[in-house]
């Protein structure tokens, strides 16, 4: 019986934690922050107006240029996924930037992107 009900009491915890966090993360959504780490072609940044310090979203002025190009070239039709990311690698675009490597780096000498970062959406 003891187990039944801590069982409950712990699926009820559980239950209230993930509402809590679900609603945190909508109302950071909704004054403007962001739910995770950029993309390629953006990096994240954080704003201290208004008193708050809220992380968002900016474009990355070193890679978003060849992103752009990436999809203008794959929306011609002539390029699949594995040569659009040879011609970006050449190009000089890298995978996006981690911690312990700043984005220069990446984008002198770094690894290709993903190729998931240009499959369409589903």
């Amino acid at each position: 019986m003891v187990e039944t009900i801590l069982s409950a009491v712990d699926e009820y915890q559980s239950a209230a934690n993930g509402a809590d966090i679900s609603y945190k993360m909508g109302a950071k959504a909704r004054s403007g922050g962001t739910l995770g780490r950029a993309r390629l072609g953006y990096v994240n940044a954080r704003d201290t107006s208004e008193g708050r310090n809220i992380g968002i979203v900016l474009f990355d002025d070193e890679r978003a240029p060849h992103v752009r190009t990436a999809f203008q070239l794959y929306s011609t039709g002539n390029w699949s996924i594995e040569s659009l990311q040879e011609e970006m690698h050449q190009r000089g675009l890298r995978s996006s930037q981690a911690a312990s490597r700043p984005a220069r780096v990446y984008v002198e000498a770094g690894r290709p992107f993903a190729r998931r970062v240009l499959r369409p959406a589903t």
